[in-house]
């Protein structure tokens, strides 16, 4: 999880989750730094019988383990792990008004969201090869 503080006085460090080495880097709760990662997020509304109308955002382009899976949060639970195709067929894409809480969140916690509607291939393999250490 990514551990990020609001200090009184904040210089800003810039991190791009695409070309990060591993998931470290935190901020602890002295420091006078907040930790902004820039994210693709596509959110998604469930549709599923059992949490129908529950809004959530893939991060399409993390790779969170080696099954491929892809980073996922919500606000009960939070960061998860999800089948990324598995959650498209249980979902439909959220309207801006949906997930302007769930962003509001994410942008709280040190994320600088950028909205797309689907996984850019390319990028996810890349992550992909990260958790496999290919270069």
């Amino acid at each position: 999880m990514v551990g990020c503080y609001t200090p009184q006085n904040t210089n800003t460090m810039i991190h791009d989750l695409s070309t990060q080495k591993g998931r470290n880097g935190y901020v602890d709760s002295m420091s006078t730094k907040k930790e902004i990662i820039k994210v693709d997020i596509v959110f998604r509304v469930d549709k599923s019988r059992d949490f129908s109308g529950q809004v959530f955002a893939l991060f399409p382009h993390e790779c969170d383990n080696h099954n491929g899976n892809v980073t996922s949060y919500q606000h009960v639970g939070q960061h998860s792990s999800a089948n990324y195709k598995h959650c498209l067929e249980l979902s439909k894409p959220a309207t801006p008004e949906q997930y302007a809480d769930l962003l509001k969140e994410l942008e709280s916690i040190g994320y600088e969201v950028n909205v797309v509607k689907k996984q850019n291939y390319e990028k996810f393999l890349k992550s992909y090869k990260k958790v496999w250490n290919f270069n």
